[in-house]
């Protein structure tokens, strides 16, 4: 497609709400155009930053409808969407100021974040940051289109400890799939061990099925070798995201 597209056809790939056709080609068009990459993820961490207080903006909608409707006043749009599509109206409405920078970007066709979370207090996990036992730890993978993710860790010693699946590559040899564009939150959180030293978090993406354990033994290699780990690399087809984090007793981010 040679135009850019709208904010608004951007905030339907966000929610899965375009045609198949349309999402493709809107996903290609993105990745070739930076801007529109930033647009995206403005959208995306805008959207987050509503739903993250999703239920005070519901109440604060149903008191203002409830009120309205005593004075008889009547809004068409609620009446033909429902309280759904006020929701999202008034997501896709919060300014555009620019948001923080994902931690890891790759041009619009994949990124993702980790956010920890230590007894009360959660925070982003950005490279360098410090971790400690019993950490939990959320992932969020963001796709300009569907494929397959396989997550998992190296450490110093070259240990490779499975994410998502969670389960070594021998008994699930399948990637995770992640169906059509958008942000995927990744099930679960996952519970860090009393590893102490230098951990690598790894995020592979294909938009085609690939070999989880192959893959493992590739990046592993790589770092074996002294591969640049913030650059690395499987070939076409694929996309790689790595985030260095220390393992510590007490961990301080």
């Amino acid at each position: 497609m040679a135009e850019h597209p709208s904010r608004l056809v951007l905030a339907r790939l966000v929610t899965s709400d375009l045609a198949p056709d349309r999402a493709h080609d809107v996903a290609r068009h993105i990745e070739a155009c930076e801007s529109c990459a930033h647009a995206l993820e403005d959208l995306r961490k805008n959207a987050d930053a509503y739903l993250a207080r999703e239920d005070d903006h519901l109440a604060r909608l149903r008191d203002r409808v409830a009120a309205e409707r005593r004075a008889g006043t009547k809004h068409r749009w609620l009446a033909a969407a429902g309280l759904a599509a006020a929701l999202a109206a008034i997501a896709f409405a919060i300014p555009w100021a620019r948001a923080p920078e994902p931690v890891v970007r790759y041009k619009g066709v994949m990124a993702f974040e980790v956010v920890a979370k230590r007894g009360d207090r959660q925070f982003r996990v950005e490279p360098g940051a410090r971790l400690a036992k019993n950490d939990a730890l959320r992932f969020v993978v963001f796709t300009s289109r569907g494929g397959y993710v396989s997550v998992f860790s190296v450490d110093a010693t070259g240990r490779v400890s499975p994410f998502y699946p969670d389960k070594d590559a021998a008994a699930e040899p399948s990637p995770m799939a992640l169906r059509g564009a958008g942000r995927h939150e990744l099930p679960d959180s996952i519970i860090l061990d009393g590893f102490v030293g230098d951990e690598y978090i790894v995020v592979v993406f294909s938009v085609k099925r690939f070999a989880r354990g192959e893959v493992e033994e590739r990046v592993r290699r790589a770092f074996r070798e002294g591969a640049a780990q913030g650059a690395l690399s499987l070939g076409p087809g694929f996309k790689v995201g790595v985030l260095r984090v220390a393992r510590t007793p007490g961990g301080s981010p």
